[in-house]
């Protein structure tokens, strides 16, 4: 994890595995270990199982998403992981935590260059292909996939473009901040061509994707996802 206070943070999510384990109905025993790979969550492997913390965004429904996601597309034969619980209790953790079934492969991205050509085409392909046919898993609205949309695209951006704005008011001096707000004003009216809703992942990537030599055996982290323009 990448964070100045990694490691207070990292110390805190360990001492409540336990109660984490056992809250989703698994032995609070059970043998992990710390992913030191990872760059936002922090993160612990087992054999079947995986435990992740929300520890940089915990106001953010990030496992929500996830959660929806996973659930949804298992049903229709996507490769991604089984969810054994979604815990956002404060008395249990300290932040939003999700434990799922681990898939089994290797990171794509970790691998790519040990690949033979025809092995990269291979997969990169089924990954292309792969995205395609989350692209045709159809919403109504715009924004998040779990619960209440917008009605169009142009008030769903509208809204995520003024957090944004908030957020980088610092960085500029008063005349540049008001070209930025006029500029994204401007471009909002042209987001109502998009007409149909459709599921992004938000952060497809050979890093997200798993395989087993020849194959995608899994999509993963749809903390991202959205109901928008695929």
């Amino acid at each position: 994890m990448r964070h100045p206070d990694a490691a207070n943070i990292v110390g805190r999510c360990e001492a409540a595995l336990p109660r984490v384990l056992e809250a989703a109905g698994l032995p609070g025993s059970l043998e992990l270990e710390l992913d030191r790979e990872g760059w936002v969550n922090v993160c612990w492997l087992g054999r079947n199982v995986v435990v992740r913390f929300n520890a940089r965004d915990p106001h953010l429904p990030k496992f929500r998403r996830e959660e929806w996601a996973y659930r949804a597309l298992r049903d229709l034969g996507f490769p991604v992981p089984r969810t054994i619980a979604h815990i956002d209790d404060r008395k249990v953790a300290p932040y939003p935590v999700l434990v799922v079934g681990r898939l089994p492969g290797e990171n794509l991205e970790a691998t790519w260059k040990t690949l033979s050509s025809e092995q990269q085409a291979r997969l990169a392909g089924q990954a292309g292909r792969w995205l395609a046919r989350l692209h045709k898993q159809e919403f109504v609205g715009f924004g998040e996939v779990f619960g209440q949309r917008k009605a169009t695209q142009q008030e769903f951006w509208s809204d995520r473009l003024g957090m944004f704005l908030a957020a980088c008011e610092r960085l500029f001096d008063e005349r540049d901040f008001g070209r930025l707000t006029v500029a994204t004003e401007a471009v909002l009216p042209t987001l109502d061509a998009v007409q149909e809703s459709r599921l992004v992942h938000g952060d497809y990537h050979f890093g997200n994707l798993l395989h087993d030599g020849t194959d995608i055996a899994g999509i993963l982290d749809f903390e991202w996802a959205m109901a928008s323009d695929r």
